[in-house]
């Protein structure tokens, strides 16, 4: 899209008849858009520009307003136009079906950092963990959960009563559009696997990227070691590369997403630190 085209794109947002009303006392010139003429709750396409012109100016009349009901309107017209600045600014500005999420994740505790680097469209965290495993070349073999501030995310199935013991939320219908912040700052989060030998993993949100509806995303991994096995009683010896593969129309943990390509660096030990308390 051109720099033009993305400047003068609209937005849409919701406002009342209450809220329609007093935008246009403070800009005459929006009053066709506004629908005046309809009631309730109304769909306003604005740009990016209007909307930051808006709330700079609704701020001072809060202020200047002759009423309680007024100031009401003119407060809720502001909340609603910082959130949708945020949000258009943010991930918002790519379209759902265009965007493409971007995230690092790095095994704690192991040095050198051991870590994949991927790209998913927006799904579950249970669809989310499945590409954990493939790309960091687990089995899925054991349990899993996420750890998203002070919540807990799992599967209800797989972890039966604890579920309810230990306040967990269903990772099977959790967006990753719900979690991630909308502004598209980086973000990040913990993914444990193996509560036995709790392998924990750094889940970091490094930002949205935008395809083409119907265009063939690469899943770019830098990866610093081949699959190994889950242990870490002796040192591993690793190998550096990258490798880009494309997306595999279904993941599993299974799936196999072709050969890798790039130059190796000089063999290097691993040694794992087990988490103490």
């Amino acid at each position: 899209m051109s720099e033009q085209k993305e400047h003068d794109r609209r937005f849409p947002v919701r406002f009342t008849l209450a809220q329609r009303i007093v935008v246009a006392e403070v800009f005459p010139k929006y009053s066709e858009r506004l629908r005046l003429d309809e009631p309730n709750q109304r769909m306003v396409s604005l740009t990016l520009d209007e909307l930051k012109v808006i709330c700079k100016k609704v701020a001072p009349a809060i202020r200047q307003a002759d009423s309680g009901m007024k100031r009401t309107s003119l407060r809720h017209v502001l909340d609603i136009t910082e959130r949708a600045i945020e949000h258009f600014q943010g991930i918002g500005v790519i379209p759902a079906r265009e965007r493409i999420y971007q995230f690092k994740i790095t095994l704690k505790d192991i040095k050198p950092p051991i870590w994949r680097r991927i790209q998913v469209r927006d799904c579950t965290l249970d669809k989310l963990h499945e590409r954990i495993q493939t790309a960091m070349g687990w089995t899925n073999s054991h349990l899993h959960h996420f750890q998203i501030k002070d919540a807990l995310y799992g599967d209800p199935w797989l972890l039966d009563e604890n579920f309810v013991e230990m306040n967990y939320k269903d990772s099977r219908i959790m967006m990753l559009s719900k979690i991630v912040p909308k502004s598209g700052k980086r973000f990040h989060f913990e993914y444990e696997y193996d509560f036995g030998d709790s392998w924990w993993h750094q889940v970091l949100f490094e930002g949205c990227l935008r395809v083409e509806p119907g265009e063939r995303y690469p899943l770019c991994l830098k990866v610093n070691e081949p699959a190994r096995p889950k242990t870490w009683e002796e040192p591993r010896v690793t190998r550096s590369f990258w490798k880009c593969l494309p997306i595999p129309a279904t993941s599993s943990t299974s799936s196999s997403w072709g050969g890798l390509a790039g130059n190796s660096i000089p063999s290097t030990s691993i040694r794992r630190t087990p988490r103490r308390g």
